[in-house]
């Protein structure tokens, strides 16, 4: 029994419908993919998931700063950052000057290797609002192991919360921390060089002196004795 036209049509027609879906899916997929990054190019790059900062500590809502665990090693980096805002009626609400940030890298003892510049101002008057660029460079003398985000405008005034998103941080190797493993030259000192002139001459013996025999004295003659 032959199939009907209109059915393979309608089956063809189905198939590419399902094709343009899945293919918008994919493409939707990889957008967001890309926006989670946020713009952060480097390896690695830290991730700092849904952590909002505000000028002041506002309890369970946002905090002044928080810390991950990272793995950085030591080295000169070109940083990336991003950041984002977004919330009912941020359209309409009055305009906050100050939704920055700031990253501090930290070695194991939790001492500040190095602090970051500090992000943009968020744009004000829309719902949704984020940036991304520089960060400048910072250099690391020993391994990160924490990275602090850290609200660049802190202050009691709790008027203007200027809460922000720190989205991600992108670390770009320019130069690795090298340390030399040629030891060090061993100095020796040698004796003191004393000049002098050296005789080359043949010594000779001196020549034993010949005695030499004195003349025994003559005898003086005898005096005649008298007797009388």
């Amino acid at each position: 029994m032959a199939r009907s036209p209109h059915i393979s049509l309608k089956r063809a027609a189905f198939g590419a419908l399902s094709l343009t879906m899945v293919a918008g899916a994919l493409a939707f997929t990889s957008s967001i993919a890309g926006s989670q990054n946020g713009g952060c190019p480097g390896s690695p790059v830290a991730q700092f998931g849904g952590t909002k900062l505000g000028s002041f500590a506002g309890g369970s809502s946002f905090a002044t700063s928080e810390s991950y665990a990272a793995s950085i090693p030591a080295g000169t980096y070109d940083l990336r950052g991003a950041s984002h805002d977004a919330y009912e009626g941020r359209d309409t609400a009055p305009a906050q000057l100050n939704e920055k940030w700031f990253a501090q890298m930290l070695d194991a003892n939790g001492n500040v290797l190095a602090t970051s510049g500090t992000s943009a101002d968020l744009p004000d008057g829309i719902a949704s609002a984020s940036w991304a660029g520089g960060m400048g460079l910072v250099t690391l003398s020993a391994p990160a192991t924490q990275i602090r985000v850290v609200h660049a405008h802190q202050t009691t005034d709790q008027s203007e919360p200027n809460s922000v998103f720190p989205t991600c941080l992108g670390f770009s190797l320019i130069a690795p921390t090298t340390t030399s493993t040629t030891p060090p030259p061993v100095v020796t000192t040698a004796p003191p060089v004393v000049a002098g002139v050296i005789d080359t001459t043949t010594p000779t013996s001196a020549p034993t002196p010949t005695p030499s025999l004195a003349p025994a004295p003559a005898p003086s003659p005898a005096k005649p004795s008298f007797t009388g």
